[in-house]
C-alpha cells in the first residue's frame, strides 16, 4: 500500500487508560508507523502513559526508519560492486568521467 511518508508518519494511535480496560490484551501507549519509501512496513508501540511514551516511540520509529534506508543503500552498493566484477554493470553507475571505481 503506497502513502505519501508525511502522511503516514502522522498516523499515530493513542491507546487511553480507557481503552486498556475495555479492551483484552491493550496497554495504554502511543504507536508510530514505520514508514520506508512509499509504504509503511510496520509499527513501533511503546506502552505507559501516552505523553511520555510519545517521543521514546517516535525515536525508536525514526532508529528503525534510518536502518532500513541505511541497509537499502548497503545492498545497493554491494550489487553494484558484485555486477561490476562481473562485467555487467552499465558504464555510468560505477565509473566516473576518468573511467576508475567512484
Amino acid at each position: 500500500m503506497e502513502l505519501d511518508p508525511q502522511f503516514a508518519r502522522s498516523l499515530v494511535d493513542i491507546v487511553t487508560a480507557e481503552e486498556e480496560l475495555k479492551l483484552k490484551g491493550v496497554r495504554q501507549g502511543f504507536n508510530v508507523p514505520i514508514v520506508f519509501g512509499d509504504s509503511c512496513v510496520g509499527v513501533i508501540g511503546v506502552s505507559g502513559d501516552p505523553d511520555t511514551a510519545a517521543p521514546y516511540a517516535r525515536l525508536a520509529a525514526k532508529f528503525v526508519e534510518a536502518a532500513l534506508e541505511s541497509n537499502a543503500r548497503q545492498e545497493k552498493l554491494v550489487r553494484a560492486l558484485k555486477e561490476k566484477e562481473e562485467g555487467r554493470c552499465p558504464s555510468s553507475c560505477c565509473t566516473t568521467q576518468t573511467g576508475s571505481f567512484g
